[in-house]
């Protein structure tokens, strides 16, 4: 077998294999939860681009369809990792802002029931009555939901939260 023979072989033979590894990547892109934060956008991107240029040199200068056509997929794989990455990190954001919102809401409302139920102390010390049997203790479960909203927002401004921030606010 001749030397030329043997290296189109396994040009063949790894151009295969090339394309079938970007699979396992790409799955991965597309199950990621956290952003796909372990893919760079700049390493893709020049592995894309110079994909391309490989793609566009194999056809015009070399007139090699065959270099050229596994090129252009693998510029397409690359842009599919690039695309899926883009796709999971504005899902990560989308999810932390309302996660956000969630917080802030629950943390509003009950500040708004501290207000209420201080007022209600107030009126009723006004009127030389004891306040509300239960006064302290919603006073405090109230303090509690605050609390555990500033804590949210503390310990989770970056990463993925691990449940609904609204059921965990009420715990």
């Amino acid at each position: 077998m001749e030397v030329a023979s043997i290296t189109i072989l396994f040009f063949g033979l790894f151009s295969a294999l090339r394309v079938v590894s970007y699979v396992p990547q790409i799955r991965k892109v597309a199950l990621d939860t956290n952003g796909a934060t372990a893919i760079s956008y700049s390493t893709w991107s020049l592995w894309t681009c110079a994909n391309i240029a490989t793609a566009l040199y194999a056809a015009v200068n070399l007139q090699d369809i065959y270099l050229s056509t596994v090129s252009a997929i693998y510029a397409v794989c690359c842009i599919v990792v690039i695309l899926l990455t883009v796709r999971k990190r504005r899902q990560l954001l989308s999810h932390k802002t309302s996660l956000r919102v969630t917080i802030d809401r629950e943390r509003e409302a009950a500040a708004r029931a501290v207000r209420i139920t201080v007022q209600e102390a107030a009126v009723a010390l006004a009127a030389n009555t004891r306040p509300h049997f239960a006064f302290e203790q919603d006073l405090g479960a109230q303090v509690h939901r605050m609390l555990w909203c500033d804590l949210m927002s503390a310990t989770r401004p970056r990463g993925t939260p691990k449940g609904d921030a609204l059921h965990l606010a009420q715990r």
